[in-house]
């Protein structure tokens, strides 16, 4: 028997275009102005959405470590940027500490996430892992009171919508899903 109503809805989701879509690598673009990493990932994705469009979004570890264009000084509106970590390993030894290692190269201790604690920390005894306008990439103090951090944005790169590449947060290695 044929039902309308699960036919409109399977042809609304099979016919919707997304502004992103799979398979879309992403380019390092800027930083905004400063925010505290205890807004939430949602907080921190919408401040790079209002300074640097609607497609933007708080970039991965990978994404500014592959970029080959830096974002030019007027993309640069906070000293350092926020970004996703990217864990890769850990120290393998459980009678030493345990050190969390980022794409960046940077580690971190259990303690200290890399990423203000799920975002929801603005304490100086956790930390997040930042860019500046250098390029330069370390573990900050998520107190960033006395400090100039925002949110290192990116973009989709424009070249890669839609390509039957795999991207894995910037990079082709990733296995197919």
């Amino acid at each position: 028997m044929f039902k309308p109503f699960a036919f409109s809805v399977f042809f609304l989701l099979s016919s919707s275009t997304f502004a992103v879509q799979p398979g879309t690598s992403w380019l390092y673009e800027g930083i905004t102005t400063t925010i505290s990493p205890s807004s939430g990932l949602a907080g921190l994705d919408n401040h790079c959405k209002t300074e640097f469009g609607p497609d933007a979004r708080m970039c991965f570890s990978t994404e500014v470590v592959s970029t080959s264009n830096w974002p030019v000084a007027e993309k640069l509106k906070s000293t350092r940027g926020w970004m996703r970590p990217v864990f890769i390993g850990s120290t393998p030894n459980p009678s030493v500490v345990t050190l969390l290692f980022d794409f960046s190269g940077t580690t971190f201790g259990l303690s200290n996430t890399g990423n203000c604690q799920g975002w929801s920390s603005n304490l100086g005894d956790n930390r997040g892992v930042t860019v500046d306008g250098a390029g330069k990439i370390n573990s900050s103090d998520c107190d960033v009171s006395d400090d100039s951090v925002g949110v290192a944005c990116c973009l989709p790169n424009p070249d890669s919508a839609g390509s039957d590449a795999v991207f894995c947060n910037g990079f082709e290695s990733c296995p197919n899903p």
